[in-house]
């Protein structure tokens, strides 16, 4: 073997050295930056929301912030009672009842007046 073939044969296996740490490298990056990701994801607290934007387009300000207000009280209870998902159907469920309440109570009374006046 000559000079030139066995400095090629050193510099093959080099090259291959570094390349076999380099994308050792690479991996070991890419899977401390998976399990960082995944551990910040799973101890993350995902949280309600404060307020309701369907009551702010909904309802008056201060009705709004009342029923905000005791939303905001009854929350933690439901969370406690049946976890977080059930917690935001109630609080939905419940933000779409207060609306309707507000909005459906005078033309429900507005009905009844006027079929007190057609019976007599």
């Amino acid at each position: 073997m000559s000079w030139v073939s066995e400095t090629s044969a050193a510099l093959h296996e080099v090259a291959t050295g570094v390349t076999l740490v380099f994308f050792a490298v690479v991996l070991l990056t890419q899977e401390a930056l998976f399990l960082s990701v995944r551990w910040i994801w799973q101890r993350r607290k995902p949280r309600l929301r404060r307020r309701s934007l369907l009551l702010d387009l909904f309802m008056p300000i201060k009705k709004a912030k009342d029923a905000q207000a005791n939303l905001e009280e009854v929350t933690p209870y439901w969370i406690a009672e049946h976890g977080r998902r059930w917690a935001r159907v109630i609080r939905l469920v419940q933000i779409v009842r207060i609306i309707a309440g507000h909005h459906l109570g005078p033309l429900v009374a507005f009905v009844e007046r006027v079929i007190k006046i057609v019976r007599g």
